[in-house]
């Protein structure tokens, strides 16, 4: 796949040329999910939004998924295009034929408010060593700003998954969108009230979102009828599989959260991620909900697959 310069990138792209592989963890509960219920069998979708590079929903395409993904940065939408015309060649080339796969690449931030003006602010190349790591400012540009503002509208998921997946049911979504994950989640509302997502991967962050937008956060995906699960950060081993990885369920939403903002849950980062799943006994999590669940040790999967 398609990366920037590690010493532009000091982040992603770094830790896929050094390792070949990003966020272990939510790697192998995405592979789990469409492994273990085989939503690609059933021509499901997975969304991945606030895709940055494109690593998971590159990985769910080859894995003949039909992927809808959100990244509004240009940047990104040159390397991820750069993937796909490099994926496609590889799959003509060794299979004869492509498959009937779709990928879709939705080039503006998301938000509950669908077409408002928002503020955009690029990294600048070299004074960043997170260049995926931006999100926006729910304000439109000052006239005349020169602080490299652009404007751009604002588009909600729901909306743009029925306009490229019209009716199909979303087997994953991965949210990751620095710190506007509820904004997120909110235009998917749709699609939660329709019972059309099985499983959320989230990032929740107290200290970029405030502690009550993270515990509203939590609140609202459980009211979908969710379960919620603490997904503990995990590296990879030296073959670059990932180990067991034991969830623990969350009860408690708002004391959760003010143990993750006090450094007290998984890393001293203060940010965690979050598995959602409506149907945990067909991911086969126990049915008791008091019991922690299990992702089973996976195998190598990489950006150079």
């Amino acid at each position: 796949m398609a990366v920037l310069s590690p010493s532009l990138d000091g982040v992603v792209s770094k830790w896929l040329v050094e390792k070949g592989t990003w966020d272990v963890h939510v790697l192998a509960a995405m592979s789990h999910v469409v492994m273990r219920s085989r939503p690609c069998e059933r021509d499901d979708v997975v969304l991945d939004v606030g895709a940055n590079l494109g690593f998971f929903g590159l990985l769910a395409w080859q894995a003949n998924c039909h992927v809808v993904a959100f990244e509004m940065q240009p940047l990104m939408h040159k390397a991820i295009r750069t993937s796909l015309c490099l994926a496609r060649r590889s799959t003509v080339a060794s299979a004869g034929e492509e498959k009937e796969r779709h990928f879709n690449l939705v080039a503006f931030p998301v938000h509950e408010i669908p077409w408002m003006k928002v503020g955009y602010r690029p990294p600048r190349l070299g004074h960043s060593s997170n260049i995926g790591g931006v999100g926006l400012a729910v304000v439109p540009c000052e006239p005349g700003a020169s602080d490299g503002c652009h404007e751009m509208r604002t588009v909600r998921v729901d909306t743009s998954v029925d306009k490229f997946a019209h009716g199909k049911t979303v087997a994953i979504a991965k949210v990751d969108v620095e710190g506007h994950e509820f904004r997120a989640l909110l235009s998917m509302y749709s699609l939660f009230e329709a019972e059309r997502v099985d499983n959320v991967l989230f990032e929740l962050n107290p200290r970029v979102q405030g502690l009550e937008t993270a515990a509203a956060t939590l609140h609202y995906v459980r009211s979908f009828g969710f379960r919620l699960y603490l997904l503990p950060f995990t590296y990879p081993d030296a073959s670059l599989a990932w180990p067991s990885i034991d969830l623990e369920p969350i009860f408690d939403v708002d004391k959760f959260v003010l143990d993750v903002d006090d450094g007290r849950v998984d890393r001293q980062e203060r940010f965690v991620d979050i598995l959602a799943t409506r149907q945990p006994e067909k991911l086969g999590f126990p049915s008791d909900a008091s019991l922690p669940a299990t992702i089973p040790a996976g195998p190598a999967l990489t950006a150079r697959s």
